[in-house]
């Protein structure tokens, strides 16, 4: 009788080990620092065209990267709109496409960004566009 409630404990933690690791393996990580207030991307996914990143940085921090990496990949903005619940910016790509980002703050010091590229979403691209916002996030705080 214990043998068998031991055996059912054990395979209980075996199937339940790898639910609480998932989150940790489904978040990626950015550090700029050991411990030095590292600028760090909380979570990221792509999903039905849409990326999504949930940045440990304020809104206005990530507004003013993502609008400079608009800027520095060539992509003129045509419209943009900020405010204390949300920030959403308009662009279009030389060949047409539409890029749009919605910037969410979740609390003062955490924000999502959500990109798309497209009716359809293009996912490289996308992730191009994240991957300029961080690395303006990670200088900014270094200078």
């Amino acid at each position: 009788m214990a043998y068998a409630r031991k055996a059912a404990k054990k395979k209980a933690r075996a199937t339940l080990l790898p639910l609480l690791l998932l989150p940790f393996a489904l978040t990626s990580c950015l550090a700029a620092g050991a411990g030095v207030g590292a600028i760090s991307a909380v979570g990221s996914a792509y999903a039905k065209g849409l990326y999504s990143s949930t940045e440990a940085v304020s809104l206005n921090r990530l507004w003013a990267s993502t609008l400079y990496s608009l800027e520095n990949l060539g992509i003129p903005v045509e419209r943009k709109n900020l405010d204390e619940n949300r920030g959403f910016i308009f662009a279009r790509r030389a060949d047409g496409k539409t890029v749009q980002i919605e910037l969410i703050p979740q609390s003062p010091r955490i924000s999502q960004l959500r990109i798309r590229v497209g009716t359809f979403g293009d996912e490289s691209f996308s992730k191009l566009i994240a991957e300029r916002v961080h690395l303006k996030l990670t200088k900014t705080r270094n200078d």
